[in-house]
């Protein structure tokens, strides 16, 4: 910002840090009325008062990235040879998108994401806080206090349940997204999608509503008392349901790319549940018992697999025998 000498004493004078408006009436003053031939700093006035470390304390941002360009003559944000042909030729007439617009098309975009229906209806509620967390019950007056049943944080939101509570984040940190990876409450459901559906690839998007959802179910476990997996299992459990979803998608689409990547090659050894089925026949007049067994794992895939014939003697017995 630049100022002139006598403007910038004048907003000191002002004690423009305090609770008065006058400081914003002095900075009115200063911008409505600078001249474009002088040199103004304000910075050097302002580095010596107890104002500066105010200043300074001011976060620009909940996230560290680069800086990007957008173009707003595009509901993305992002420049096509269409829309700069289209401002070519329409000059003036082209307008910026509005944010209804912009919404509207990212909505578009969200509900086409090919992952089970639930999901996506998940996320829509948390968009929307409207997720049974303690705070929106308190709010609704259907709890006497808006506390995290886990971790005891004051203010519950959905944001908090999914994202920054001590159980959620243990298991943000196995996965590979670096800006989950630690806890900001100030930043809502909403802003967590919005911002991970502008710098995510569409896969790992679809991985980040998968594993919200995951956690909600997984949290909502805990809060009743019932066992829970641990957030390696976990983990591995999103990879292979992830899996799953491409092969569905894939039958659906024969020959046609989905985007999908199988994990399971990289895959860590896991310890797991597994559930046995075994049967058995008998063919009377052939003497033979037929039994098979076979074995599942916790996320439906077969791990192995055994049939057998035995020939055995049957014998009859008839009412005259006995």
């Amino acid at each position: 910002m630049w100022a002139k000498e006598s403007e910038c004493q004048s907003i000191i004078k002002d004690s423009w840090s305090s609770s008065s408006t006058s400081s914003i009436n002095a900075i009115t003053r200063m911008v409505l009325n600078k001249e474009e031939d002088e040199d103004y700093n304000i910075k050097k006035y302002v580095d010596s008062t107890p104002d500066s470390q105010l200043i300074l304390s001011i976060p620009i941002t909940l996230y560290e990235h680069d800086d990007d360009w957008l173009w707003h003559f595009t509901s993305h944000g992002h420049y096509s040879v269409k829309s700069g042909y289209n401002l070519a030729i329409g000059g003036e007439n082209l307008q910026p998108s509005s944010s209804n617009e912009v919404m509207a098309a990212w909505w578009s975009s969200y509900w086409a994401i090919k992952i089970p229906k639930k999901i996506l209806h998940f996320g829509w509620k948390g968009f929307h806080e409207i997720l049974p967390s303690f705070s929106g019950l308190f709010r609704r007056q259907s709890s006497s206090h808006s506390n995290c049943p886990i971790c005891g944080f004051g203010n519950d939101t959905n944001a908090h349940a999914i994202f920054w509570c001590s159980f959620s984040q243990v298991i943000w940190k196995e996965m590979s997204f670096p800006f989950l990876a630690s806890p900001k409450e100030d930043l809502t459901f909403k802003g967590v999608l919005l911002y991970a559906s502008e710098i995510l690839e569409k896969e790992d998007f679809e991985k980040v509503l998968i594993s919200a959802w995951t956690i909600w179910f997984e949290r909502n476990k805990k809060s009743h008392g019932r066992t829970i997996r641990t957030s390696h299992q976990i983990k591995i459990w999103i990879s292979s349901y992830y899996n799953e979803i491409c092969r569905e998608r894939n039958k659906t689409k024969k020959g046609v790319s989905t985007g999908c990547t199988s994990e399971q090659s990289n895959t860590e050894t896991e310890v797991n549940n597994y559930k046995l089925y075994v049967d058995a026949a008998i063919s009377t007049p052939q003497n033979v018992i037929g039994f098979g067994a076979v074995i599942f794992s916790s996320d439906k895939q077969m791990k192995a697999a055994l049939s057998k014939p035995l020939q055995v003697y049957v014998f009859k017995f008839t009412y005259e025998d006995i």
